[in-house]
Protein backbone atom coordinates (compact mmCIF):
# COMPACT_ATOMS: atom_id res chain seq x y z
CA UNK A 1 0.00 0.00 0.00
CA UNK A 2 1.38 3.52 -0.39
CA UNK A 3 2.05 5.97 1.70
CA UNK A 4 -0.91 8.04 2.69
CA UNK A 5 -1.66 12.30 2.57
CA UNK A 6 -2.53 14.01 5.44
CA UNK A 7 -6.45 14.30 4.03
CA UNK A 8 -6.30 10.15 3.48
CA UNK A 9 -5.16 9.80 7.06
CA UNK A 10 -8.05 12.49 8.08
CA UNK A 11 -10.46 10.34 6.29
CA UNK A 12 -9.46 6.89 8.07
CA UNK A 13 -9.23 8.16 11.37
CA UNK A 14 -12.12 9.97 11.18
CA UNK A 15 -10.62 13.43 12.34
CA UNK A 16 -9.76 17.05 10.91
CA UNK A 17 -6.26 17.57 8.38
CA UNK A 18 -4.98 20.04 11.14
CA UNK A 19 -5.29 17.39 13.83
CA UNK A 20 -3.51 15.05 11.97
CA UNK A 21 -0.67 17.97 10.98
CA UNK A 22 -0.54 18.39 15.00
CA UNK A 23 -0.19 14.77 15.14
CA UNK A 24 2.39 14.40 13.26
CA UNK A 25 4.04 17.91 14.52
CA UNK A 26 4.02 15.92 17.74
CA UNK A 27 5.42 12.77 16.71
CA UNK A 28 2.62 10.86 17.57
CA UNK A 29 2.02 9.75 13.61
CA UNK A 30 5.23 8.97 12.04
CA UNK A 31 5.63 11.33 8.97
CA UNK A 32 7.60 12.41 6.28
CA UNK A 33 7.64 15.56 3.82
CA UNK A 34 8.49 15.04 0.13
CA UNK A 35 11.09 17.59 -1.27
CA UNK A 36 12.22 18.43 1.72
CA UNK A 37 11.25 20.42 4.12
CA UNK A 38 8.53 22.37 2.07
CA UNK A 39 6.57 19.61 0.55
CA UNK A 40 3.38 18.24 1.72
CA UNK A 41 3.78 15.17 4.60
CA UNK A 42 3.25 11.64 3.28
CA UNK A 43 2.32 8.56 6.53
CA UNK A 44 3.13 5.26 6.33
CA UNK A 45 0.22 3.35 6.68
CA UNK A 46 1.56 1.31 9.34
CA UNK A 47 1.91 4.67 11.77
CA UNK A 48 -1.53 4.79 11.18
CA UNK A 49 -2.38 1.62 12.20
CA UNK A 50 -0.45 2.10 15.45
CA UNK A 51 -1.84 5.03 16.53
CA UNK A 52 -5.51 3.15 15.95
CA UNK A 53 -4.77 0.47 18.25
CA UNK A 54 -3.07 2.84 20.82
CA UNK A 55 -6.62 4.53 20.00
CA UNK A 56 -8.47 0.76 21.09
CA UNK A 57 -6.02 0.47 23.96
CA UNK A 58 -6.67 3.74 25.71
CA UNK A 59 -9.05 4.49 28.39
CA UNK A 60 -11.85 6.64 27.24
CA UNK A 61 -12.21 7.85 30.79
CA UNK A 62 -8.67 8.81 31.46
CA UNK A 63 -9.34 12.74 31.55
CA UNK A 64 -12.85 12.59 33.31
CA UNK A 65 -11.64 10.76 36.11
CA UNK A 66 -10.61 12.01 39.26
CA UNK A 67 -6.94 11.69 40.38
CA UNK A 68 -5.95 10.27 43.82
CA UNK A 69 -4.17 12.41 45.85
CA UNK A 70 -1.38 11.26 47.54
CA UNK A 71 -0.74 11.06 51.40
Amino acid sequence: MADLRTRDVAAEINASVETVRSLISSGVLDAYRLNGDSGPYRVRPESVEEYRQHQKDRDPWARTRPRRKSA
